[in-house]
């Protein structure tokens, strides 16, 4: 990606907001599993099980959506 947004001319400060845009819901997931796995393991707690099943089903659901959406939009795009 990087090579090609050097041979396409994208705009440095473009591509540098839209990395740090394509990165902050991952960053932000990651941190804040990270800060509930180390809760589970330092003081397992039937709470601190809810927060991290809570957190890996709406990962999940939200990738699935996600692909459900994608799809869609592809059979869409192919009919018409």
């Amino acid at each position: 990606i990087n090579l090609a947004c050097g041979a396409s001319h994208v705009d440095f400060r473009d591509y540098i907001l839209g990395t740090a845009i394509g990165m902050a819901p991952g960053i932000i997931a990651m941190t804040a599993m990270g800060g509930s796995l180390r809760a589970l393991l330092l003081e397992p707690s039937a709470s601190s099980w809810l927060i991290v099943g809570g957190a890996v089903a709406f990962w999940l659901a939200l990738g699935i959506t996600a692909q459900v959406v994608v799809s869609r939009l592809r059979r869409q795009q192919r009919r018409g």
